[in-house]
């Protein structure tokens, strides 16, 4: 379990593990380490945020900050995902084209609004966060329920080419999704009120169910790059569901 804690770690973050041996050990056979890693990277977030605030700076001022620390944790991996996917979706061509569209390295104005949007988002949806440790346990709920999510997209839909990153992370086994699936549960029921858990949990299921109608239907399955999309799109989700719960509680 370490092993596979390491691998997502070494994958989600830039945070160094030093030099593993990780055999013939997959991303797909660590995926049940995913909510754990993403708790990790939500504490350490989450922290620095709170750090922010307590030397006295705006929260909008901390949140942008720690937004821009999130993307230096992780190095965009997601965010890049999103931009090319946007690219993809919004050229209106056919399947292959739009495959081809999300390899190219370039970025074009969509997903450039797509990541003006969702960092923005981001940001203001964190500032609206100041109550401490409640504070704390957002960042961690969002950031692991969020990368479990991604279990059941690698494991339920089909790759939408023959070679990638999707394809190289391999197909997660249904014992290793039911423990992924519990891990996060257990997470967020442990870092919310049983009312946001509820909400998350609704809210997770809504988006599961339009993004793998729009990613079956535009590119015929998943690649790494809608696997990002499908992160970030969740954890907005998921704050905007913990911005609305909390501010009624």
């Amino acid at each position: 379990m370490i092993q596979k804690f390491l691998l997502a770690l070494s994958f989600f973050t830039r945070i160094p593990v030093g030099k593993q041996d990780f055999g013939s050990l997959t991303l797909a056979n660590s995926i049940a380490a995913f909510p754990i890693a993403g708790a990790l990277i939500g504490a350490v977030e989450g922290g620095f945020y709170l750090s922010m605030l307590g030397l006295g700076l705006p929260t909008i001022i901390s949140a942008w900050l720690a937004v821009g620390f999130h993307l230096l944790l992780t190095g965009g991996l997601h965010e890049d995902g999103l931009a090319d996917t946007a690219d993809g979706l919004a050229s209106g061509r056919d399947k292959e084209q739009k495959l081809a569209i999300m390899k190219d390295s370039r970025i074009g104005s969509y997903g450039v609004l797509a990541l003006v949007t969702i960092i923005s988002l981001r940001a203001n949806i964190i500032a609206d966060f100041t109550s401490g440790f409640t504070t704390l346990l957002i960042f961690i709920a969002t950031a692991a329920g969020s990368r479990a999510f991604l279990a059941l997209f690698m494991y339920n839909i089909e790759y939408a080419r023959a070679s990638g990153l999707a394809v190289t992370a391999g197909k997660p086994s249904r014992n290793d999704i039911l423990t992924t699936i519990l891990l996060g549960s257990i997470v967020l029921l442990v870092t919310s009120h049983i009312v946001a858990t509820i909400a998350a949990a609704i809210t997770l299921a809504v988006i599961y169910v339009i993004i793998k109608y729009i990613t079956i239907k535009n590119f015929g399955g998943i690649t790494g790059d809608t696997l990002g999309a499908s992160q970030q799109i969740s954890e907005i989700g998921l704050l905007i569901v913990f911005l609305i719960t909390y501010s009624h509680n």
